[in-house]
């Protein structure tokens, strides 16, 4: 089939999770499928990576931003007034809308897919004959009403409540537009059909390349140093939260207990109050840019996953997991993720049982080795690329059949 691909951010380089995620996804469908992607872009440095995208799909376009920083957080505060979410009237672009309908004038497409929630701003372009497809990386309402309920600015707080009534609303109605809604585990579907989604929901959950983060067992020999290893891009607001919440609540309680300790923070845009922060402990070592995360995380004894905000899936639990290095989590962290508390992961509610569990694990070299071994197993039964690929492709041969069926009549 022909599809055309819409989504807000160029998926390249990989170092987000809903980058990992739509860039597989556009991997596995193209081995099927010929796919028009479209996208928009930031910068010259961006534009680089273009031609990584065009040897996994048949064709693409990229369009640059023009809107400076400024105007833009001006645009989305008028927005706020607007009667459509602010998530989704700031994914428009005029140069995209443009360049989607002349594809439509040129061409016969058989599905649109669009790529995260806020893609749909172009949902009015396409008429009622194309099949329509939405991946809901994550229910947006349900993040959003986590983000009204954390915060304590009175100001945004109003805010946050305007739009949280939008999106409730908009999410709603635009899933019940589609053909098919992908989820990334049972958790949200089950949210989207408890706010009112009556169209198909098929769950795709998120994966992890077995290849690339091979997995490779630590010497059983005995460390005296502790290090711990945090992932997360810190323009996403969760990830911060989460991190303060470690650093604050966690930290001063592991050094109590051990001398040496090392924290490993990867993640891009650390803002300036985090880098101050960790600025004197010596014992916090912040990696914004690295092309290859697998290094840091290797020499690392547990994977930390302190987040309390958020929807979805995390893949970056996926990858340590594949990667053989045990990860300690909120329960919210790993939610969506099949893995049973005690063997393939430890879960905690708060920040001492973190702490308590980190100590734990670190002095029970047994249990150490055996939640690595089962997390493991675990990524390789249910959660390579290619098996997700395959379930993937059964949803769209549905489609198809009703487009073979609708033909005929």
């Amino acid at each position: 089939m022909n599809i055309l691909f819409i989504t807000e951010i160029m998926p390249y380089p990989l170092d987000s999770g809903g980058k990992i995620r739509t860039y597989n996804i556009l991997k596995q469908l193209s081995m099927y499928h010929k796919i028009t992607l479209i996208f928009n872009y930031n910068s010259a440095s961006e534009k680089m990576y273009i031609t990584e995208l065009e040897s996994i799909v048949f064709k693409v376009i990229g369009i640059p931003r023009k809107a400076k920083k400024l105007f833009k957080y001006l645009l989305i505060f008028f927005k706020s007034f607007s009667s459509r979410p602010v998530y989704v009237s700031k994914a428009y672009s005029r140069m995209v809308k443009k360049h989607i309908l002349r594809l439509l004038a040129e061409q016969r497409f058989h599905v649109v897919h669009f790529d995260h929630l806020d893609a749909t701003v172009y949902y009015p372009l396409f008429d009622r004959k194309l099949f329509k497809v939405v991946d809901e990386h994550n229910v947006v309402s349900s993040y959003i009403k986590q983000l009204f309920k954390k915060e304590k600015n009175v100001f945004k707080k109003v805010l946050l409540l305007f739009e949280l009534k939008k999106i409730s609303s908009y999410e709603v109605k635009i899933c019940n537009r589609m053909d098919l809604c992908l989820s990334v585990s049972e958790i949200d579907k089950k949210r989207l059909i408890n706010f009112g989604v009556t169209s198909p929901i098929s769950v795709i959950p998120n994966g992890v390349n077995l290849e690339y983060f091979g997995y490779l067992q630590k010497s059983k020999k005995k460390k005296e140093q502790l290090s711990l290893v945090f992932v997360g891009s810190f323009d996403y607001y969760p990830n911060r939260e989460g991190f303060f919440f470690f650093y604050k609540n966690v930290m001063p309680v592991l050094k109590k207990t051990l001398k040496d300790i090392r924290l490993n923070i990867i993640g891009r845009e650390p803002s300036e109050d985090i880098k101050e922060m960790v600025e004197k402990d010596k014992s916090v070592i912040i990696w914004e840019k690295l092309e290859d995360i697998r290094a840091v995380i290797r020499e690392s004894d547990i994977y930390i996953v302190p987040l309390n905000i958020g929807s979805g899936t995390r893949l970056k639990i996926l990858e340590a997991m594949a990667l053989g290095i045990p990860v300690v989590s909120t329960s919210l962290g790993a939610e969506g993720i099949n893995v049973r508390d005690g063997e393939g992961i430890l879960l905690v509610n708060s920040g001492d049982e973190m702490a308590k569990k980190i100590l734990e694990l670190f002095s029970n070299q047994a249990k150490y080795f055996a939640i690595a071994q089962n997390a493991r197993r675990l990524v390789e039964e249910k959660y390579g690329w290619n098996l997700i690929g395959n379930k993937l492709q059964k949803c769209y041969e549905s489609l198809n059949k009703r487009f073979i069926s609708d033909k005929g009549n």
